[in-house]
Formats: C-alpha cells, sequence, structure tokens
C-alpha cells in the first residue's frame, strides 16, 4: 500500500463501539424470528454476539439455507425501518469525535453491517457531522479477517491509522493489518481480552478515552514515526 503518513485516521466499529444499538438489533431480529418460528434470541446469548455479522448471530438457529435468507432479509428490512427512527450514540462519544475532527483526523468506520444500513446509521444520528468513510462487509470476509478495515485505509492512501472496537476481532482485524488498536469495554469483552488480543490500550468507554486522549494521539505519533523510517 502506498502510504501517505500526513494523514491521520480514526477507523471506528459501529455497533457497541459508537452506536448503544444493541436493544434495536435484537428488537428487529426477534420479530423476525417470531415471524418464522425459529424460536426468540435472548438478551444474554446476544450481548455476546452484537457486532457479529448476521450469519454468525443466528449460527445456532435450526434453519435450512433457504430459511436463514428470508430471515436475514425480514431482519435487514425491520431494522432498516428501525435505524430511520432514531439512533443513539454512547455516552461521549460526540466529544471524542468532536476532538478528533478538531486536531485534523480523518474519521472512517469499519463495520459487518452491510454498507447500506451503515449509512443509514451515520445519515440519521450525530454521525453524519464528522465520519468522513463508511465501509461496511459485503462480498469479503468479515473481521477478524483484515479486508474492512484496508478497504479504510486504502481510501486515505494511508497506513497511518487506529482501530477502535467493543469486540476483539476488531483488535484481531487490525493487528493483522498492522496498525494500532484500541478496545472499548462497552459490551462482553474486557479491556484485559483486548490487551491479550494485541490492543494498545484499552478503555471503559468513550469519556475515559476523552479524558486519556493524549496516549491515543502519541500512537500516532509513534507510528507515524515507524512509517517515515
Amino acid at each position: 500500500m502506498k502510504s501517505n503518513p500526513s494523514v491521520k485516521i480514526l477507523i471506528f466499529d459501529l455497533d457497541g463501539t459508537l452506536v448503544d444499538s444493541s436493544s434495536q438489533i435484537l428488537n428487529a431480529l426477534n420479530e423476525a424470528c417470531s415471524e418464522a418460528d425459529c424460536g426468540l434470541i435472548s438478551k444474554e446469548l446476544f450481548a455476546t454476539l452484537l457486532g457479529l455479522p448476521i450469519n454468525s448471530i443466528i449460527a445456532h438457529l435450526d434453519l435450512d439455507s433457504t430459511s436463514q435468507l428470508k430471515l436475514i432479509n425480514s431482519f435487514r428490512t425491520k431494522l432498516k425501518n428501525s435505524i430511520n427512527e432514531s439512533n443513539t450514540l454512547y455516552e461521549g462519544v460526540e466529544d471524542f469525535l468532536v476532538l478528533s475532527k478538531a486536531l485534523g483526523f480523518h474519521l472512517a468506520i469499519a463495520t459487518s453491517k452491510p454498507t447500506y444500513l451503515a449509512e443509514l446509521v451515520v445519515a440519521n444520528s450525530p454521525l453524519s457531522n464528522y465520519i468522513d468513510f463508511i465501509q461496511g462487509t459485503e462480498g469479503f470476509p468479515a473481521k477478524p479477517a483484515p479486508d474492512v478495515i484496508l478497504r479504510c485505509l486504502n481510501h486515505f492512501d494511508t497506513k497511518n491509522g487506529i482501530m477502535f472496537g467493543d469486540r476483539v476481532e476488531d483488535i484481531m482485524s487490525a493487528v493483522a493489518v498492522g496498525i494500532p488498536s484500541i478496545g472499548i469495554a462497552q459490551g462482553h469483552h474486557l479491556i484485559e481480552e483486548f490487551i491479550v488480543a494485541g490492543a494498545k490500550l484499552g478503555f471503559k468507554n468513550f469519556l475515559e478515552a476523552f479524558r486519556e486522549a493524549d496516549q491515543i494521539w502519541s500512537l500516532l505519533t509513534n507510528l507515524n514515526r515507524a512509517i517515515k523510517n
């Protein structure tokens, strides 16, 4: 990849990282499951799966390929309607994004959601004021594969980036790409798990990340030096 060290990019997972979408997604999914008469997914189980591709979330259901595709299409239709109504950011996210833009960072999203749904979330939330590029996952492997992060970096023609995510898959994807990552422990995974997976830093939430922002900027400074050398 050609690298432009002057371009600084922060890459974020979407669901569970920037957007508190657990109830929104689970409600849409269970409505679709109810219609398909295949059983409901508990909050406890779903909490461990949020952020994974939909195929992984419903893998335990006893569905043939045709029924699975029908369920996914129904779920996405219901989710699209919900996204058009409202999307809630986690506390501290907008303050962190405001600071990031003020310091000259480009901001991107790398999500397991299809791009069109991720674009709807951004368009119908305060994220629309800050996000420069949105990359969903379709037609290529999802995280922990590196593809979705690589597409974000390629868009900006840079290696000078940091990945933020709430799952170890986000961290593993960044490790595979070769960029630093930061775990946000708002969901199923703990800070210790992020560090074991290869994260450089971990925070409980974006309120804490905002307070400790100097640690984050120093990661990019060190990465920039490595690229130049």
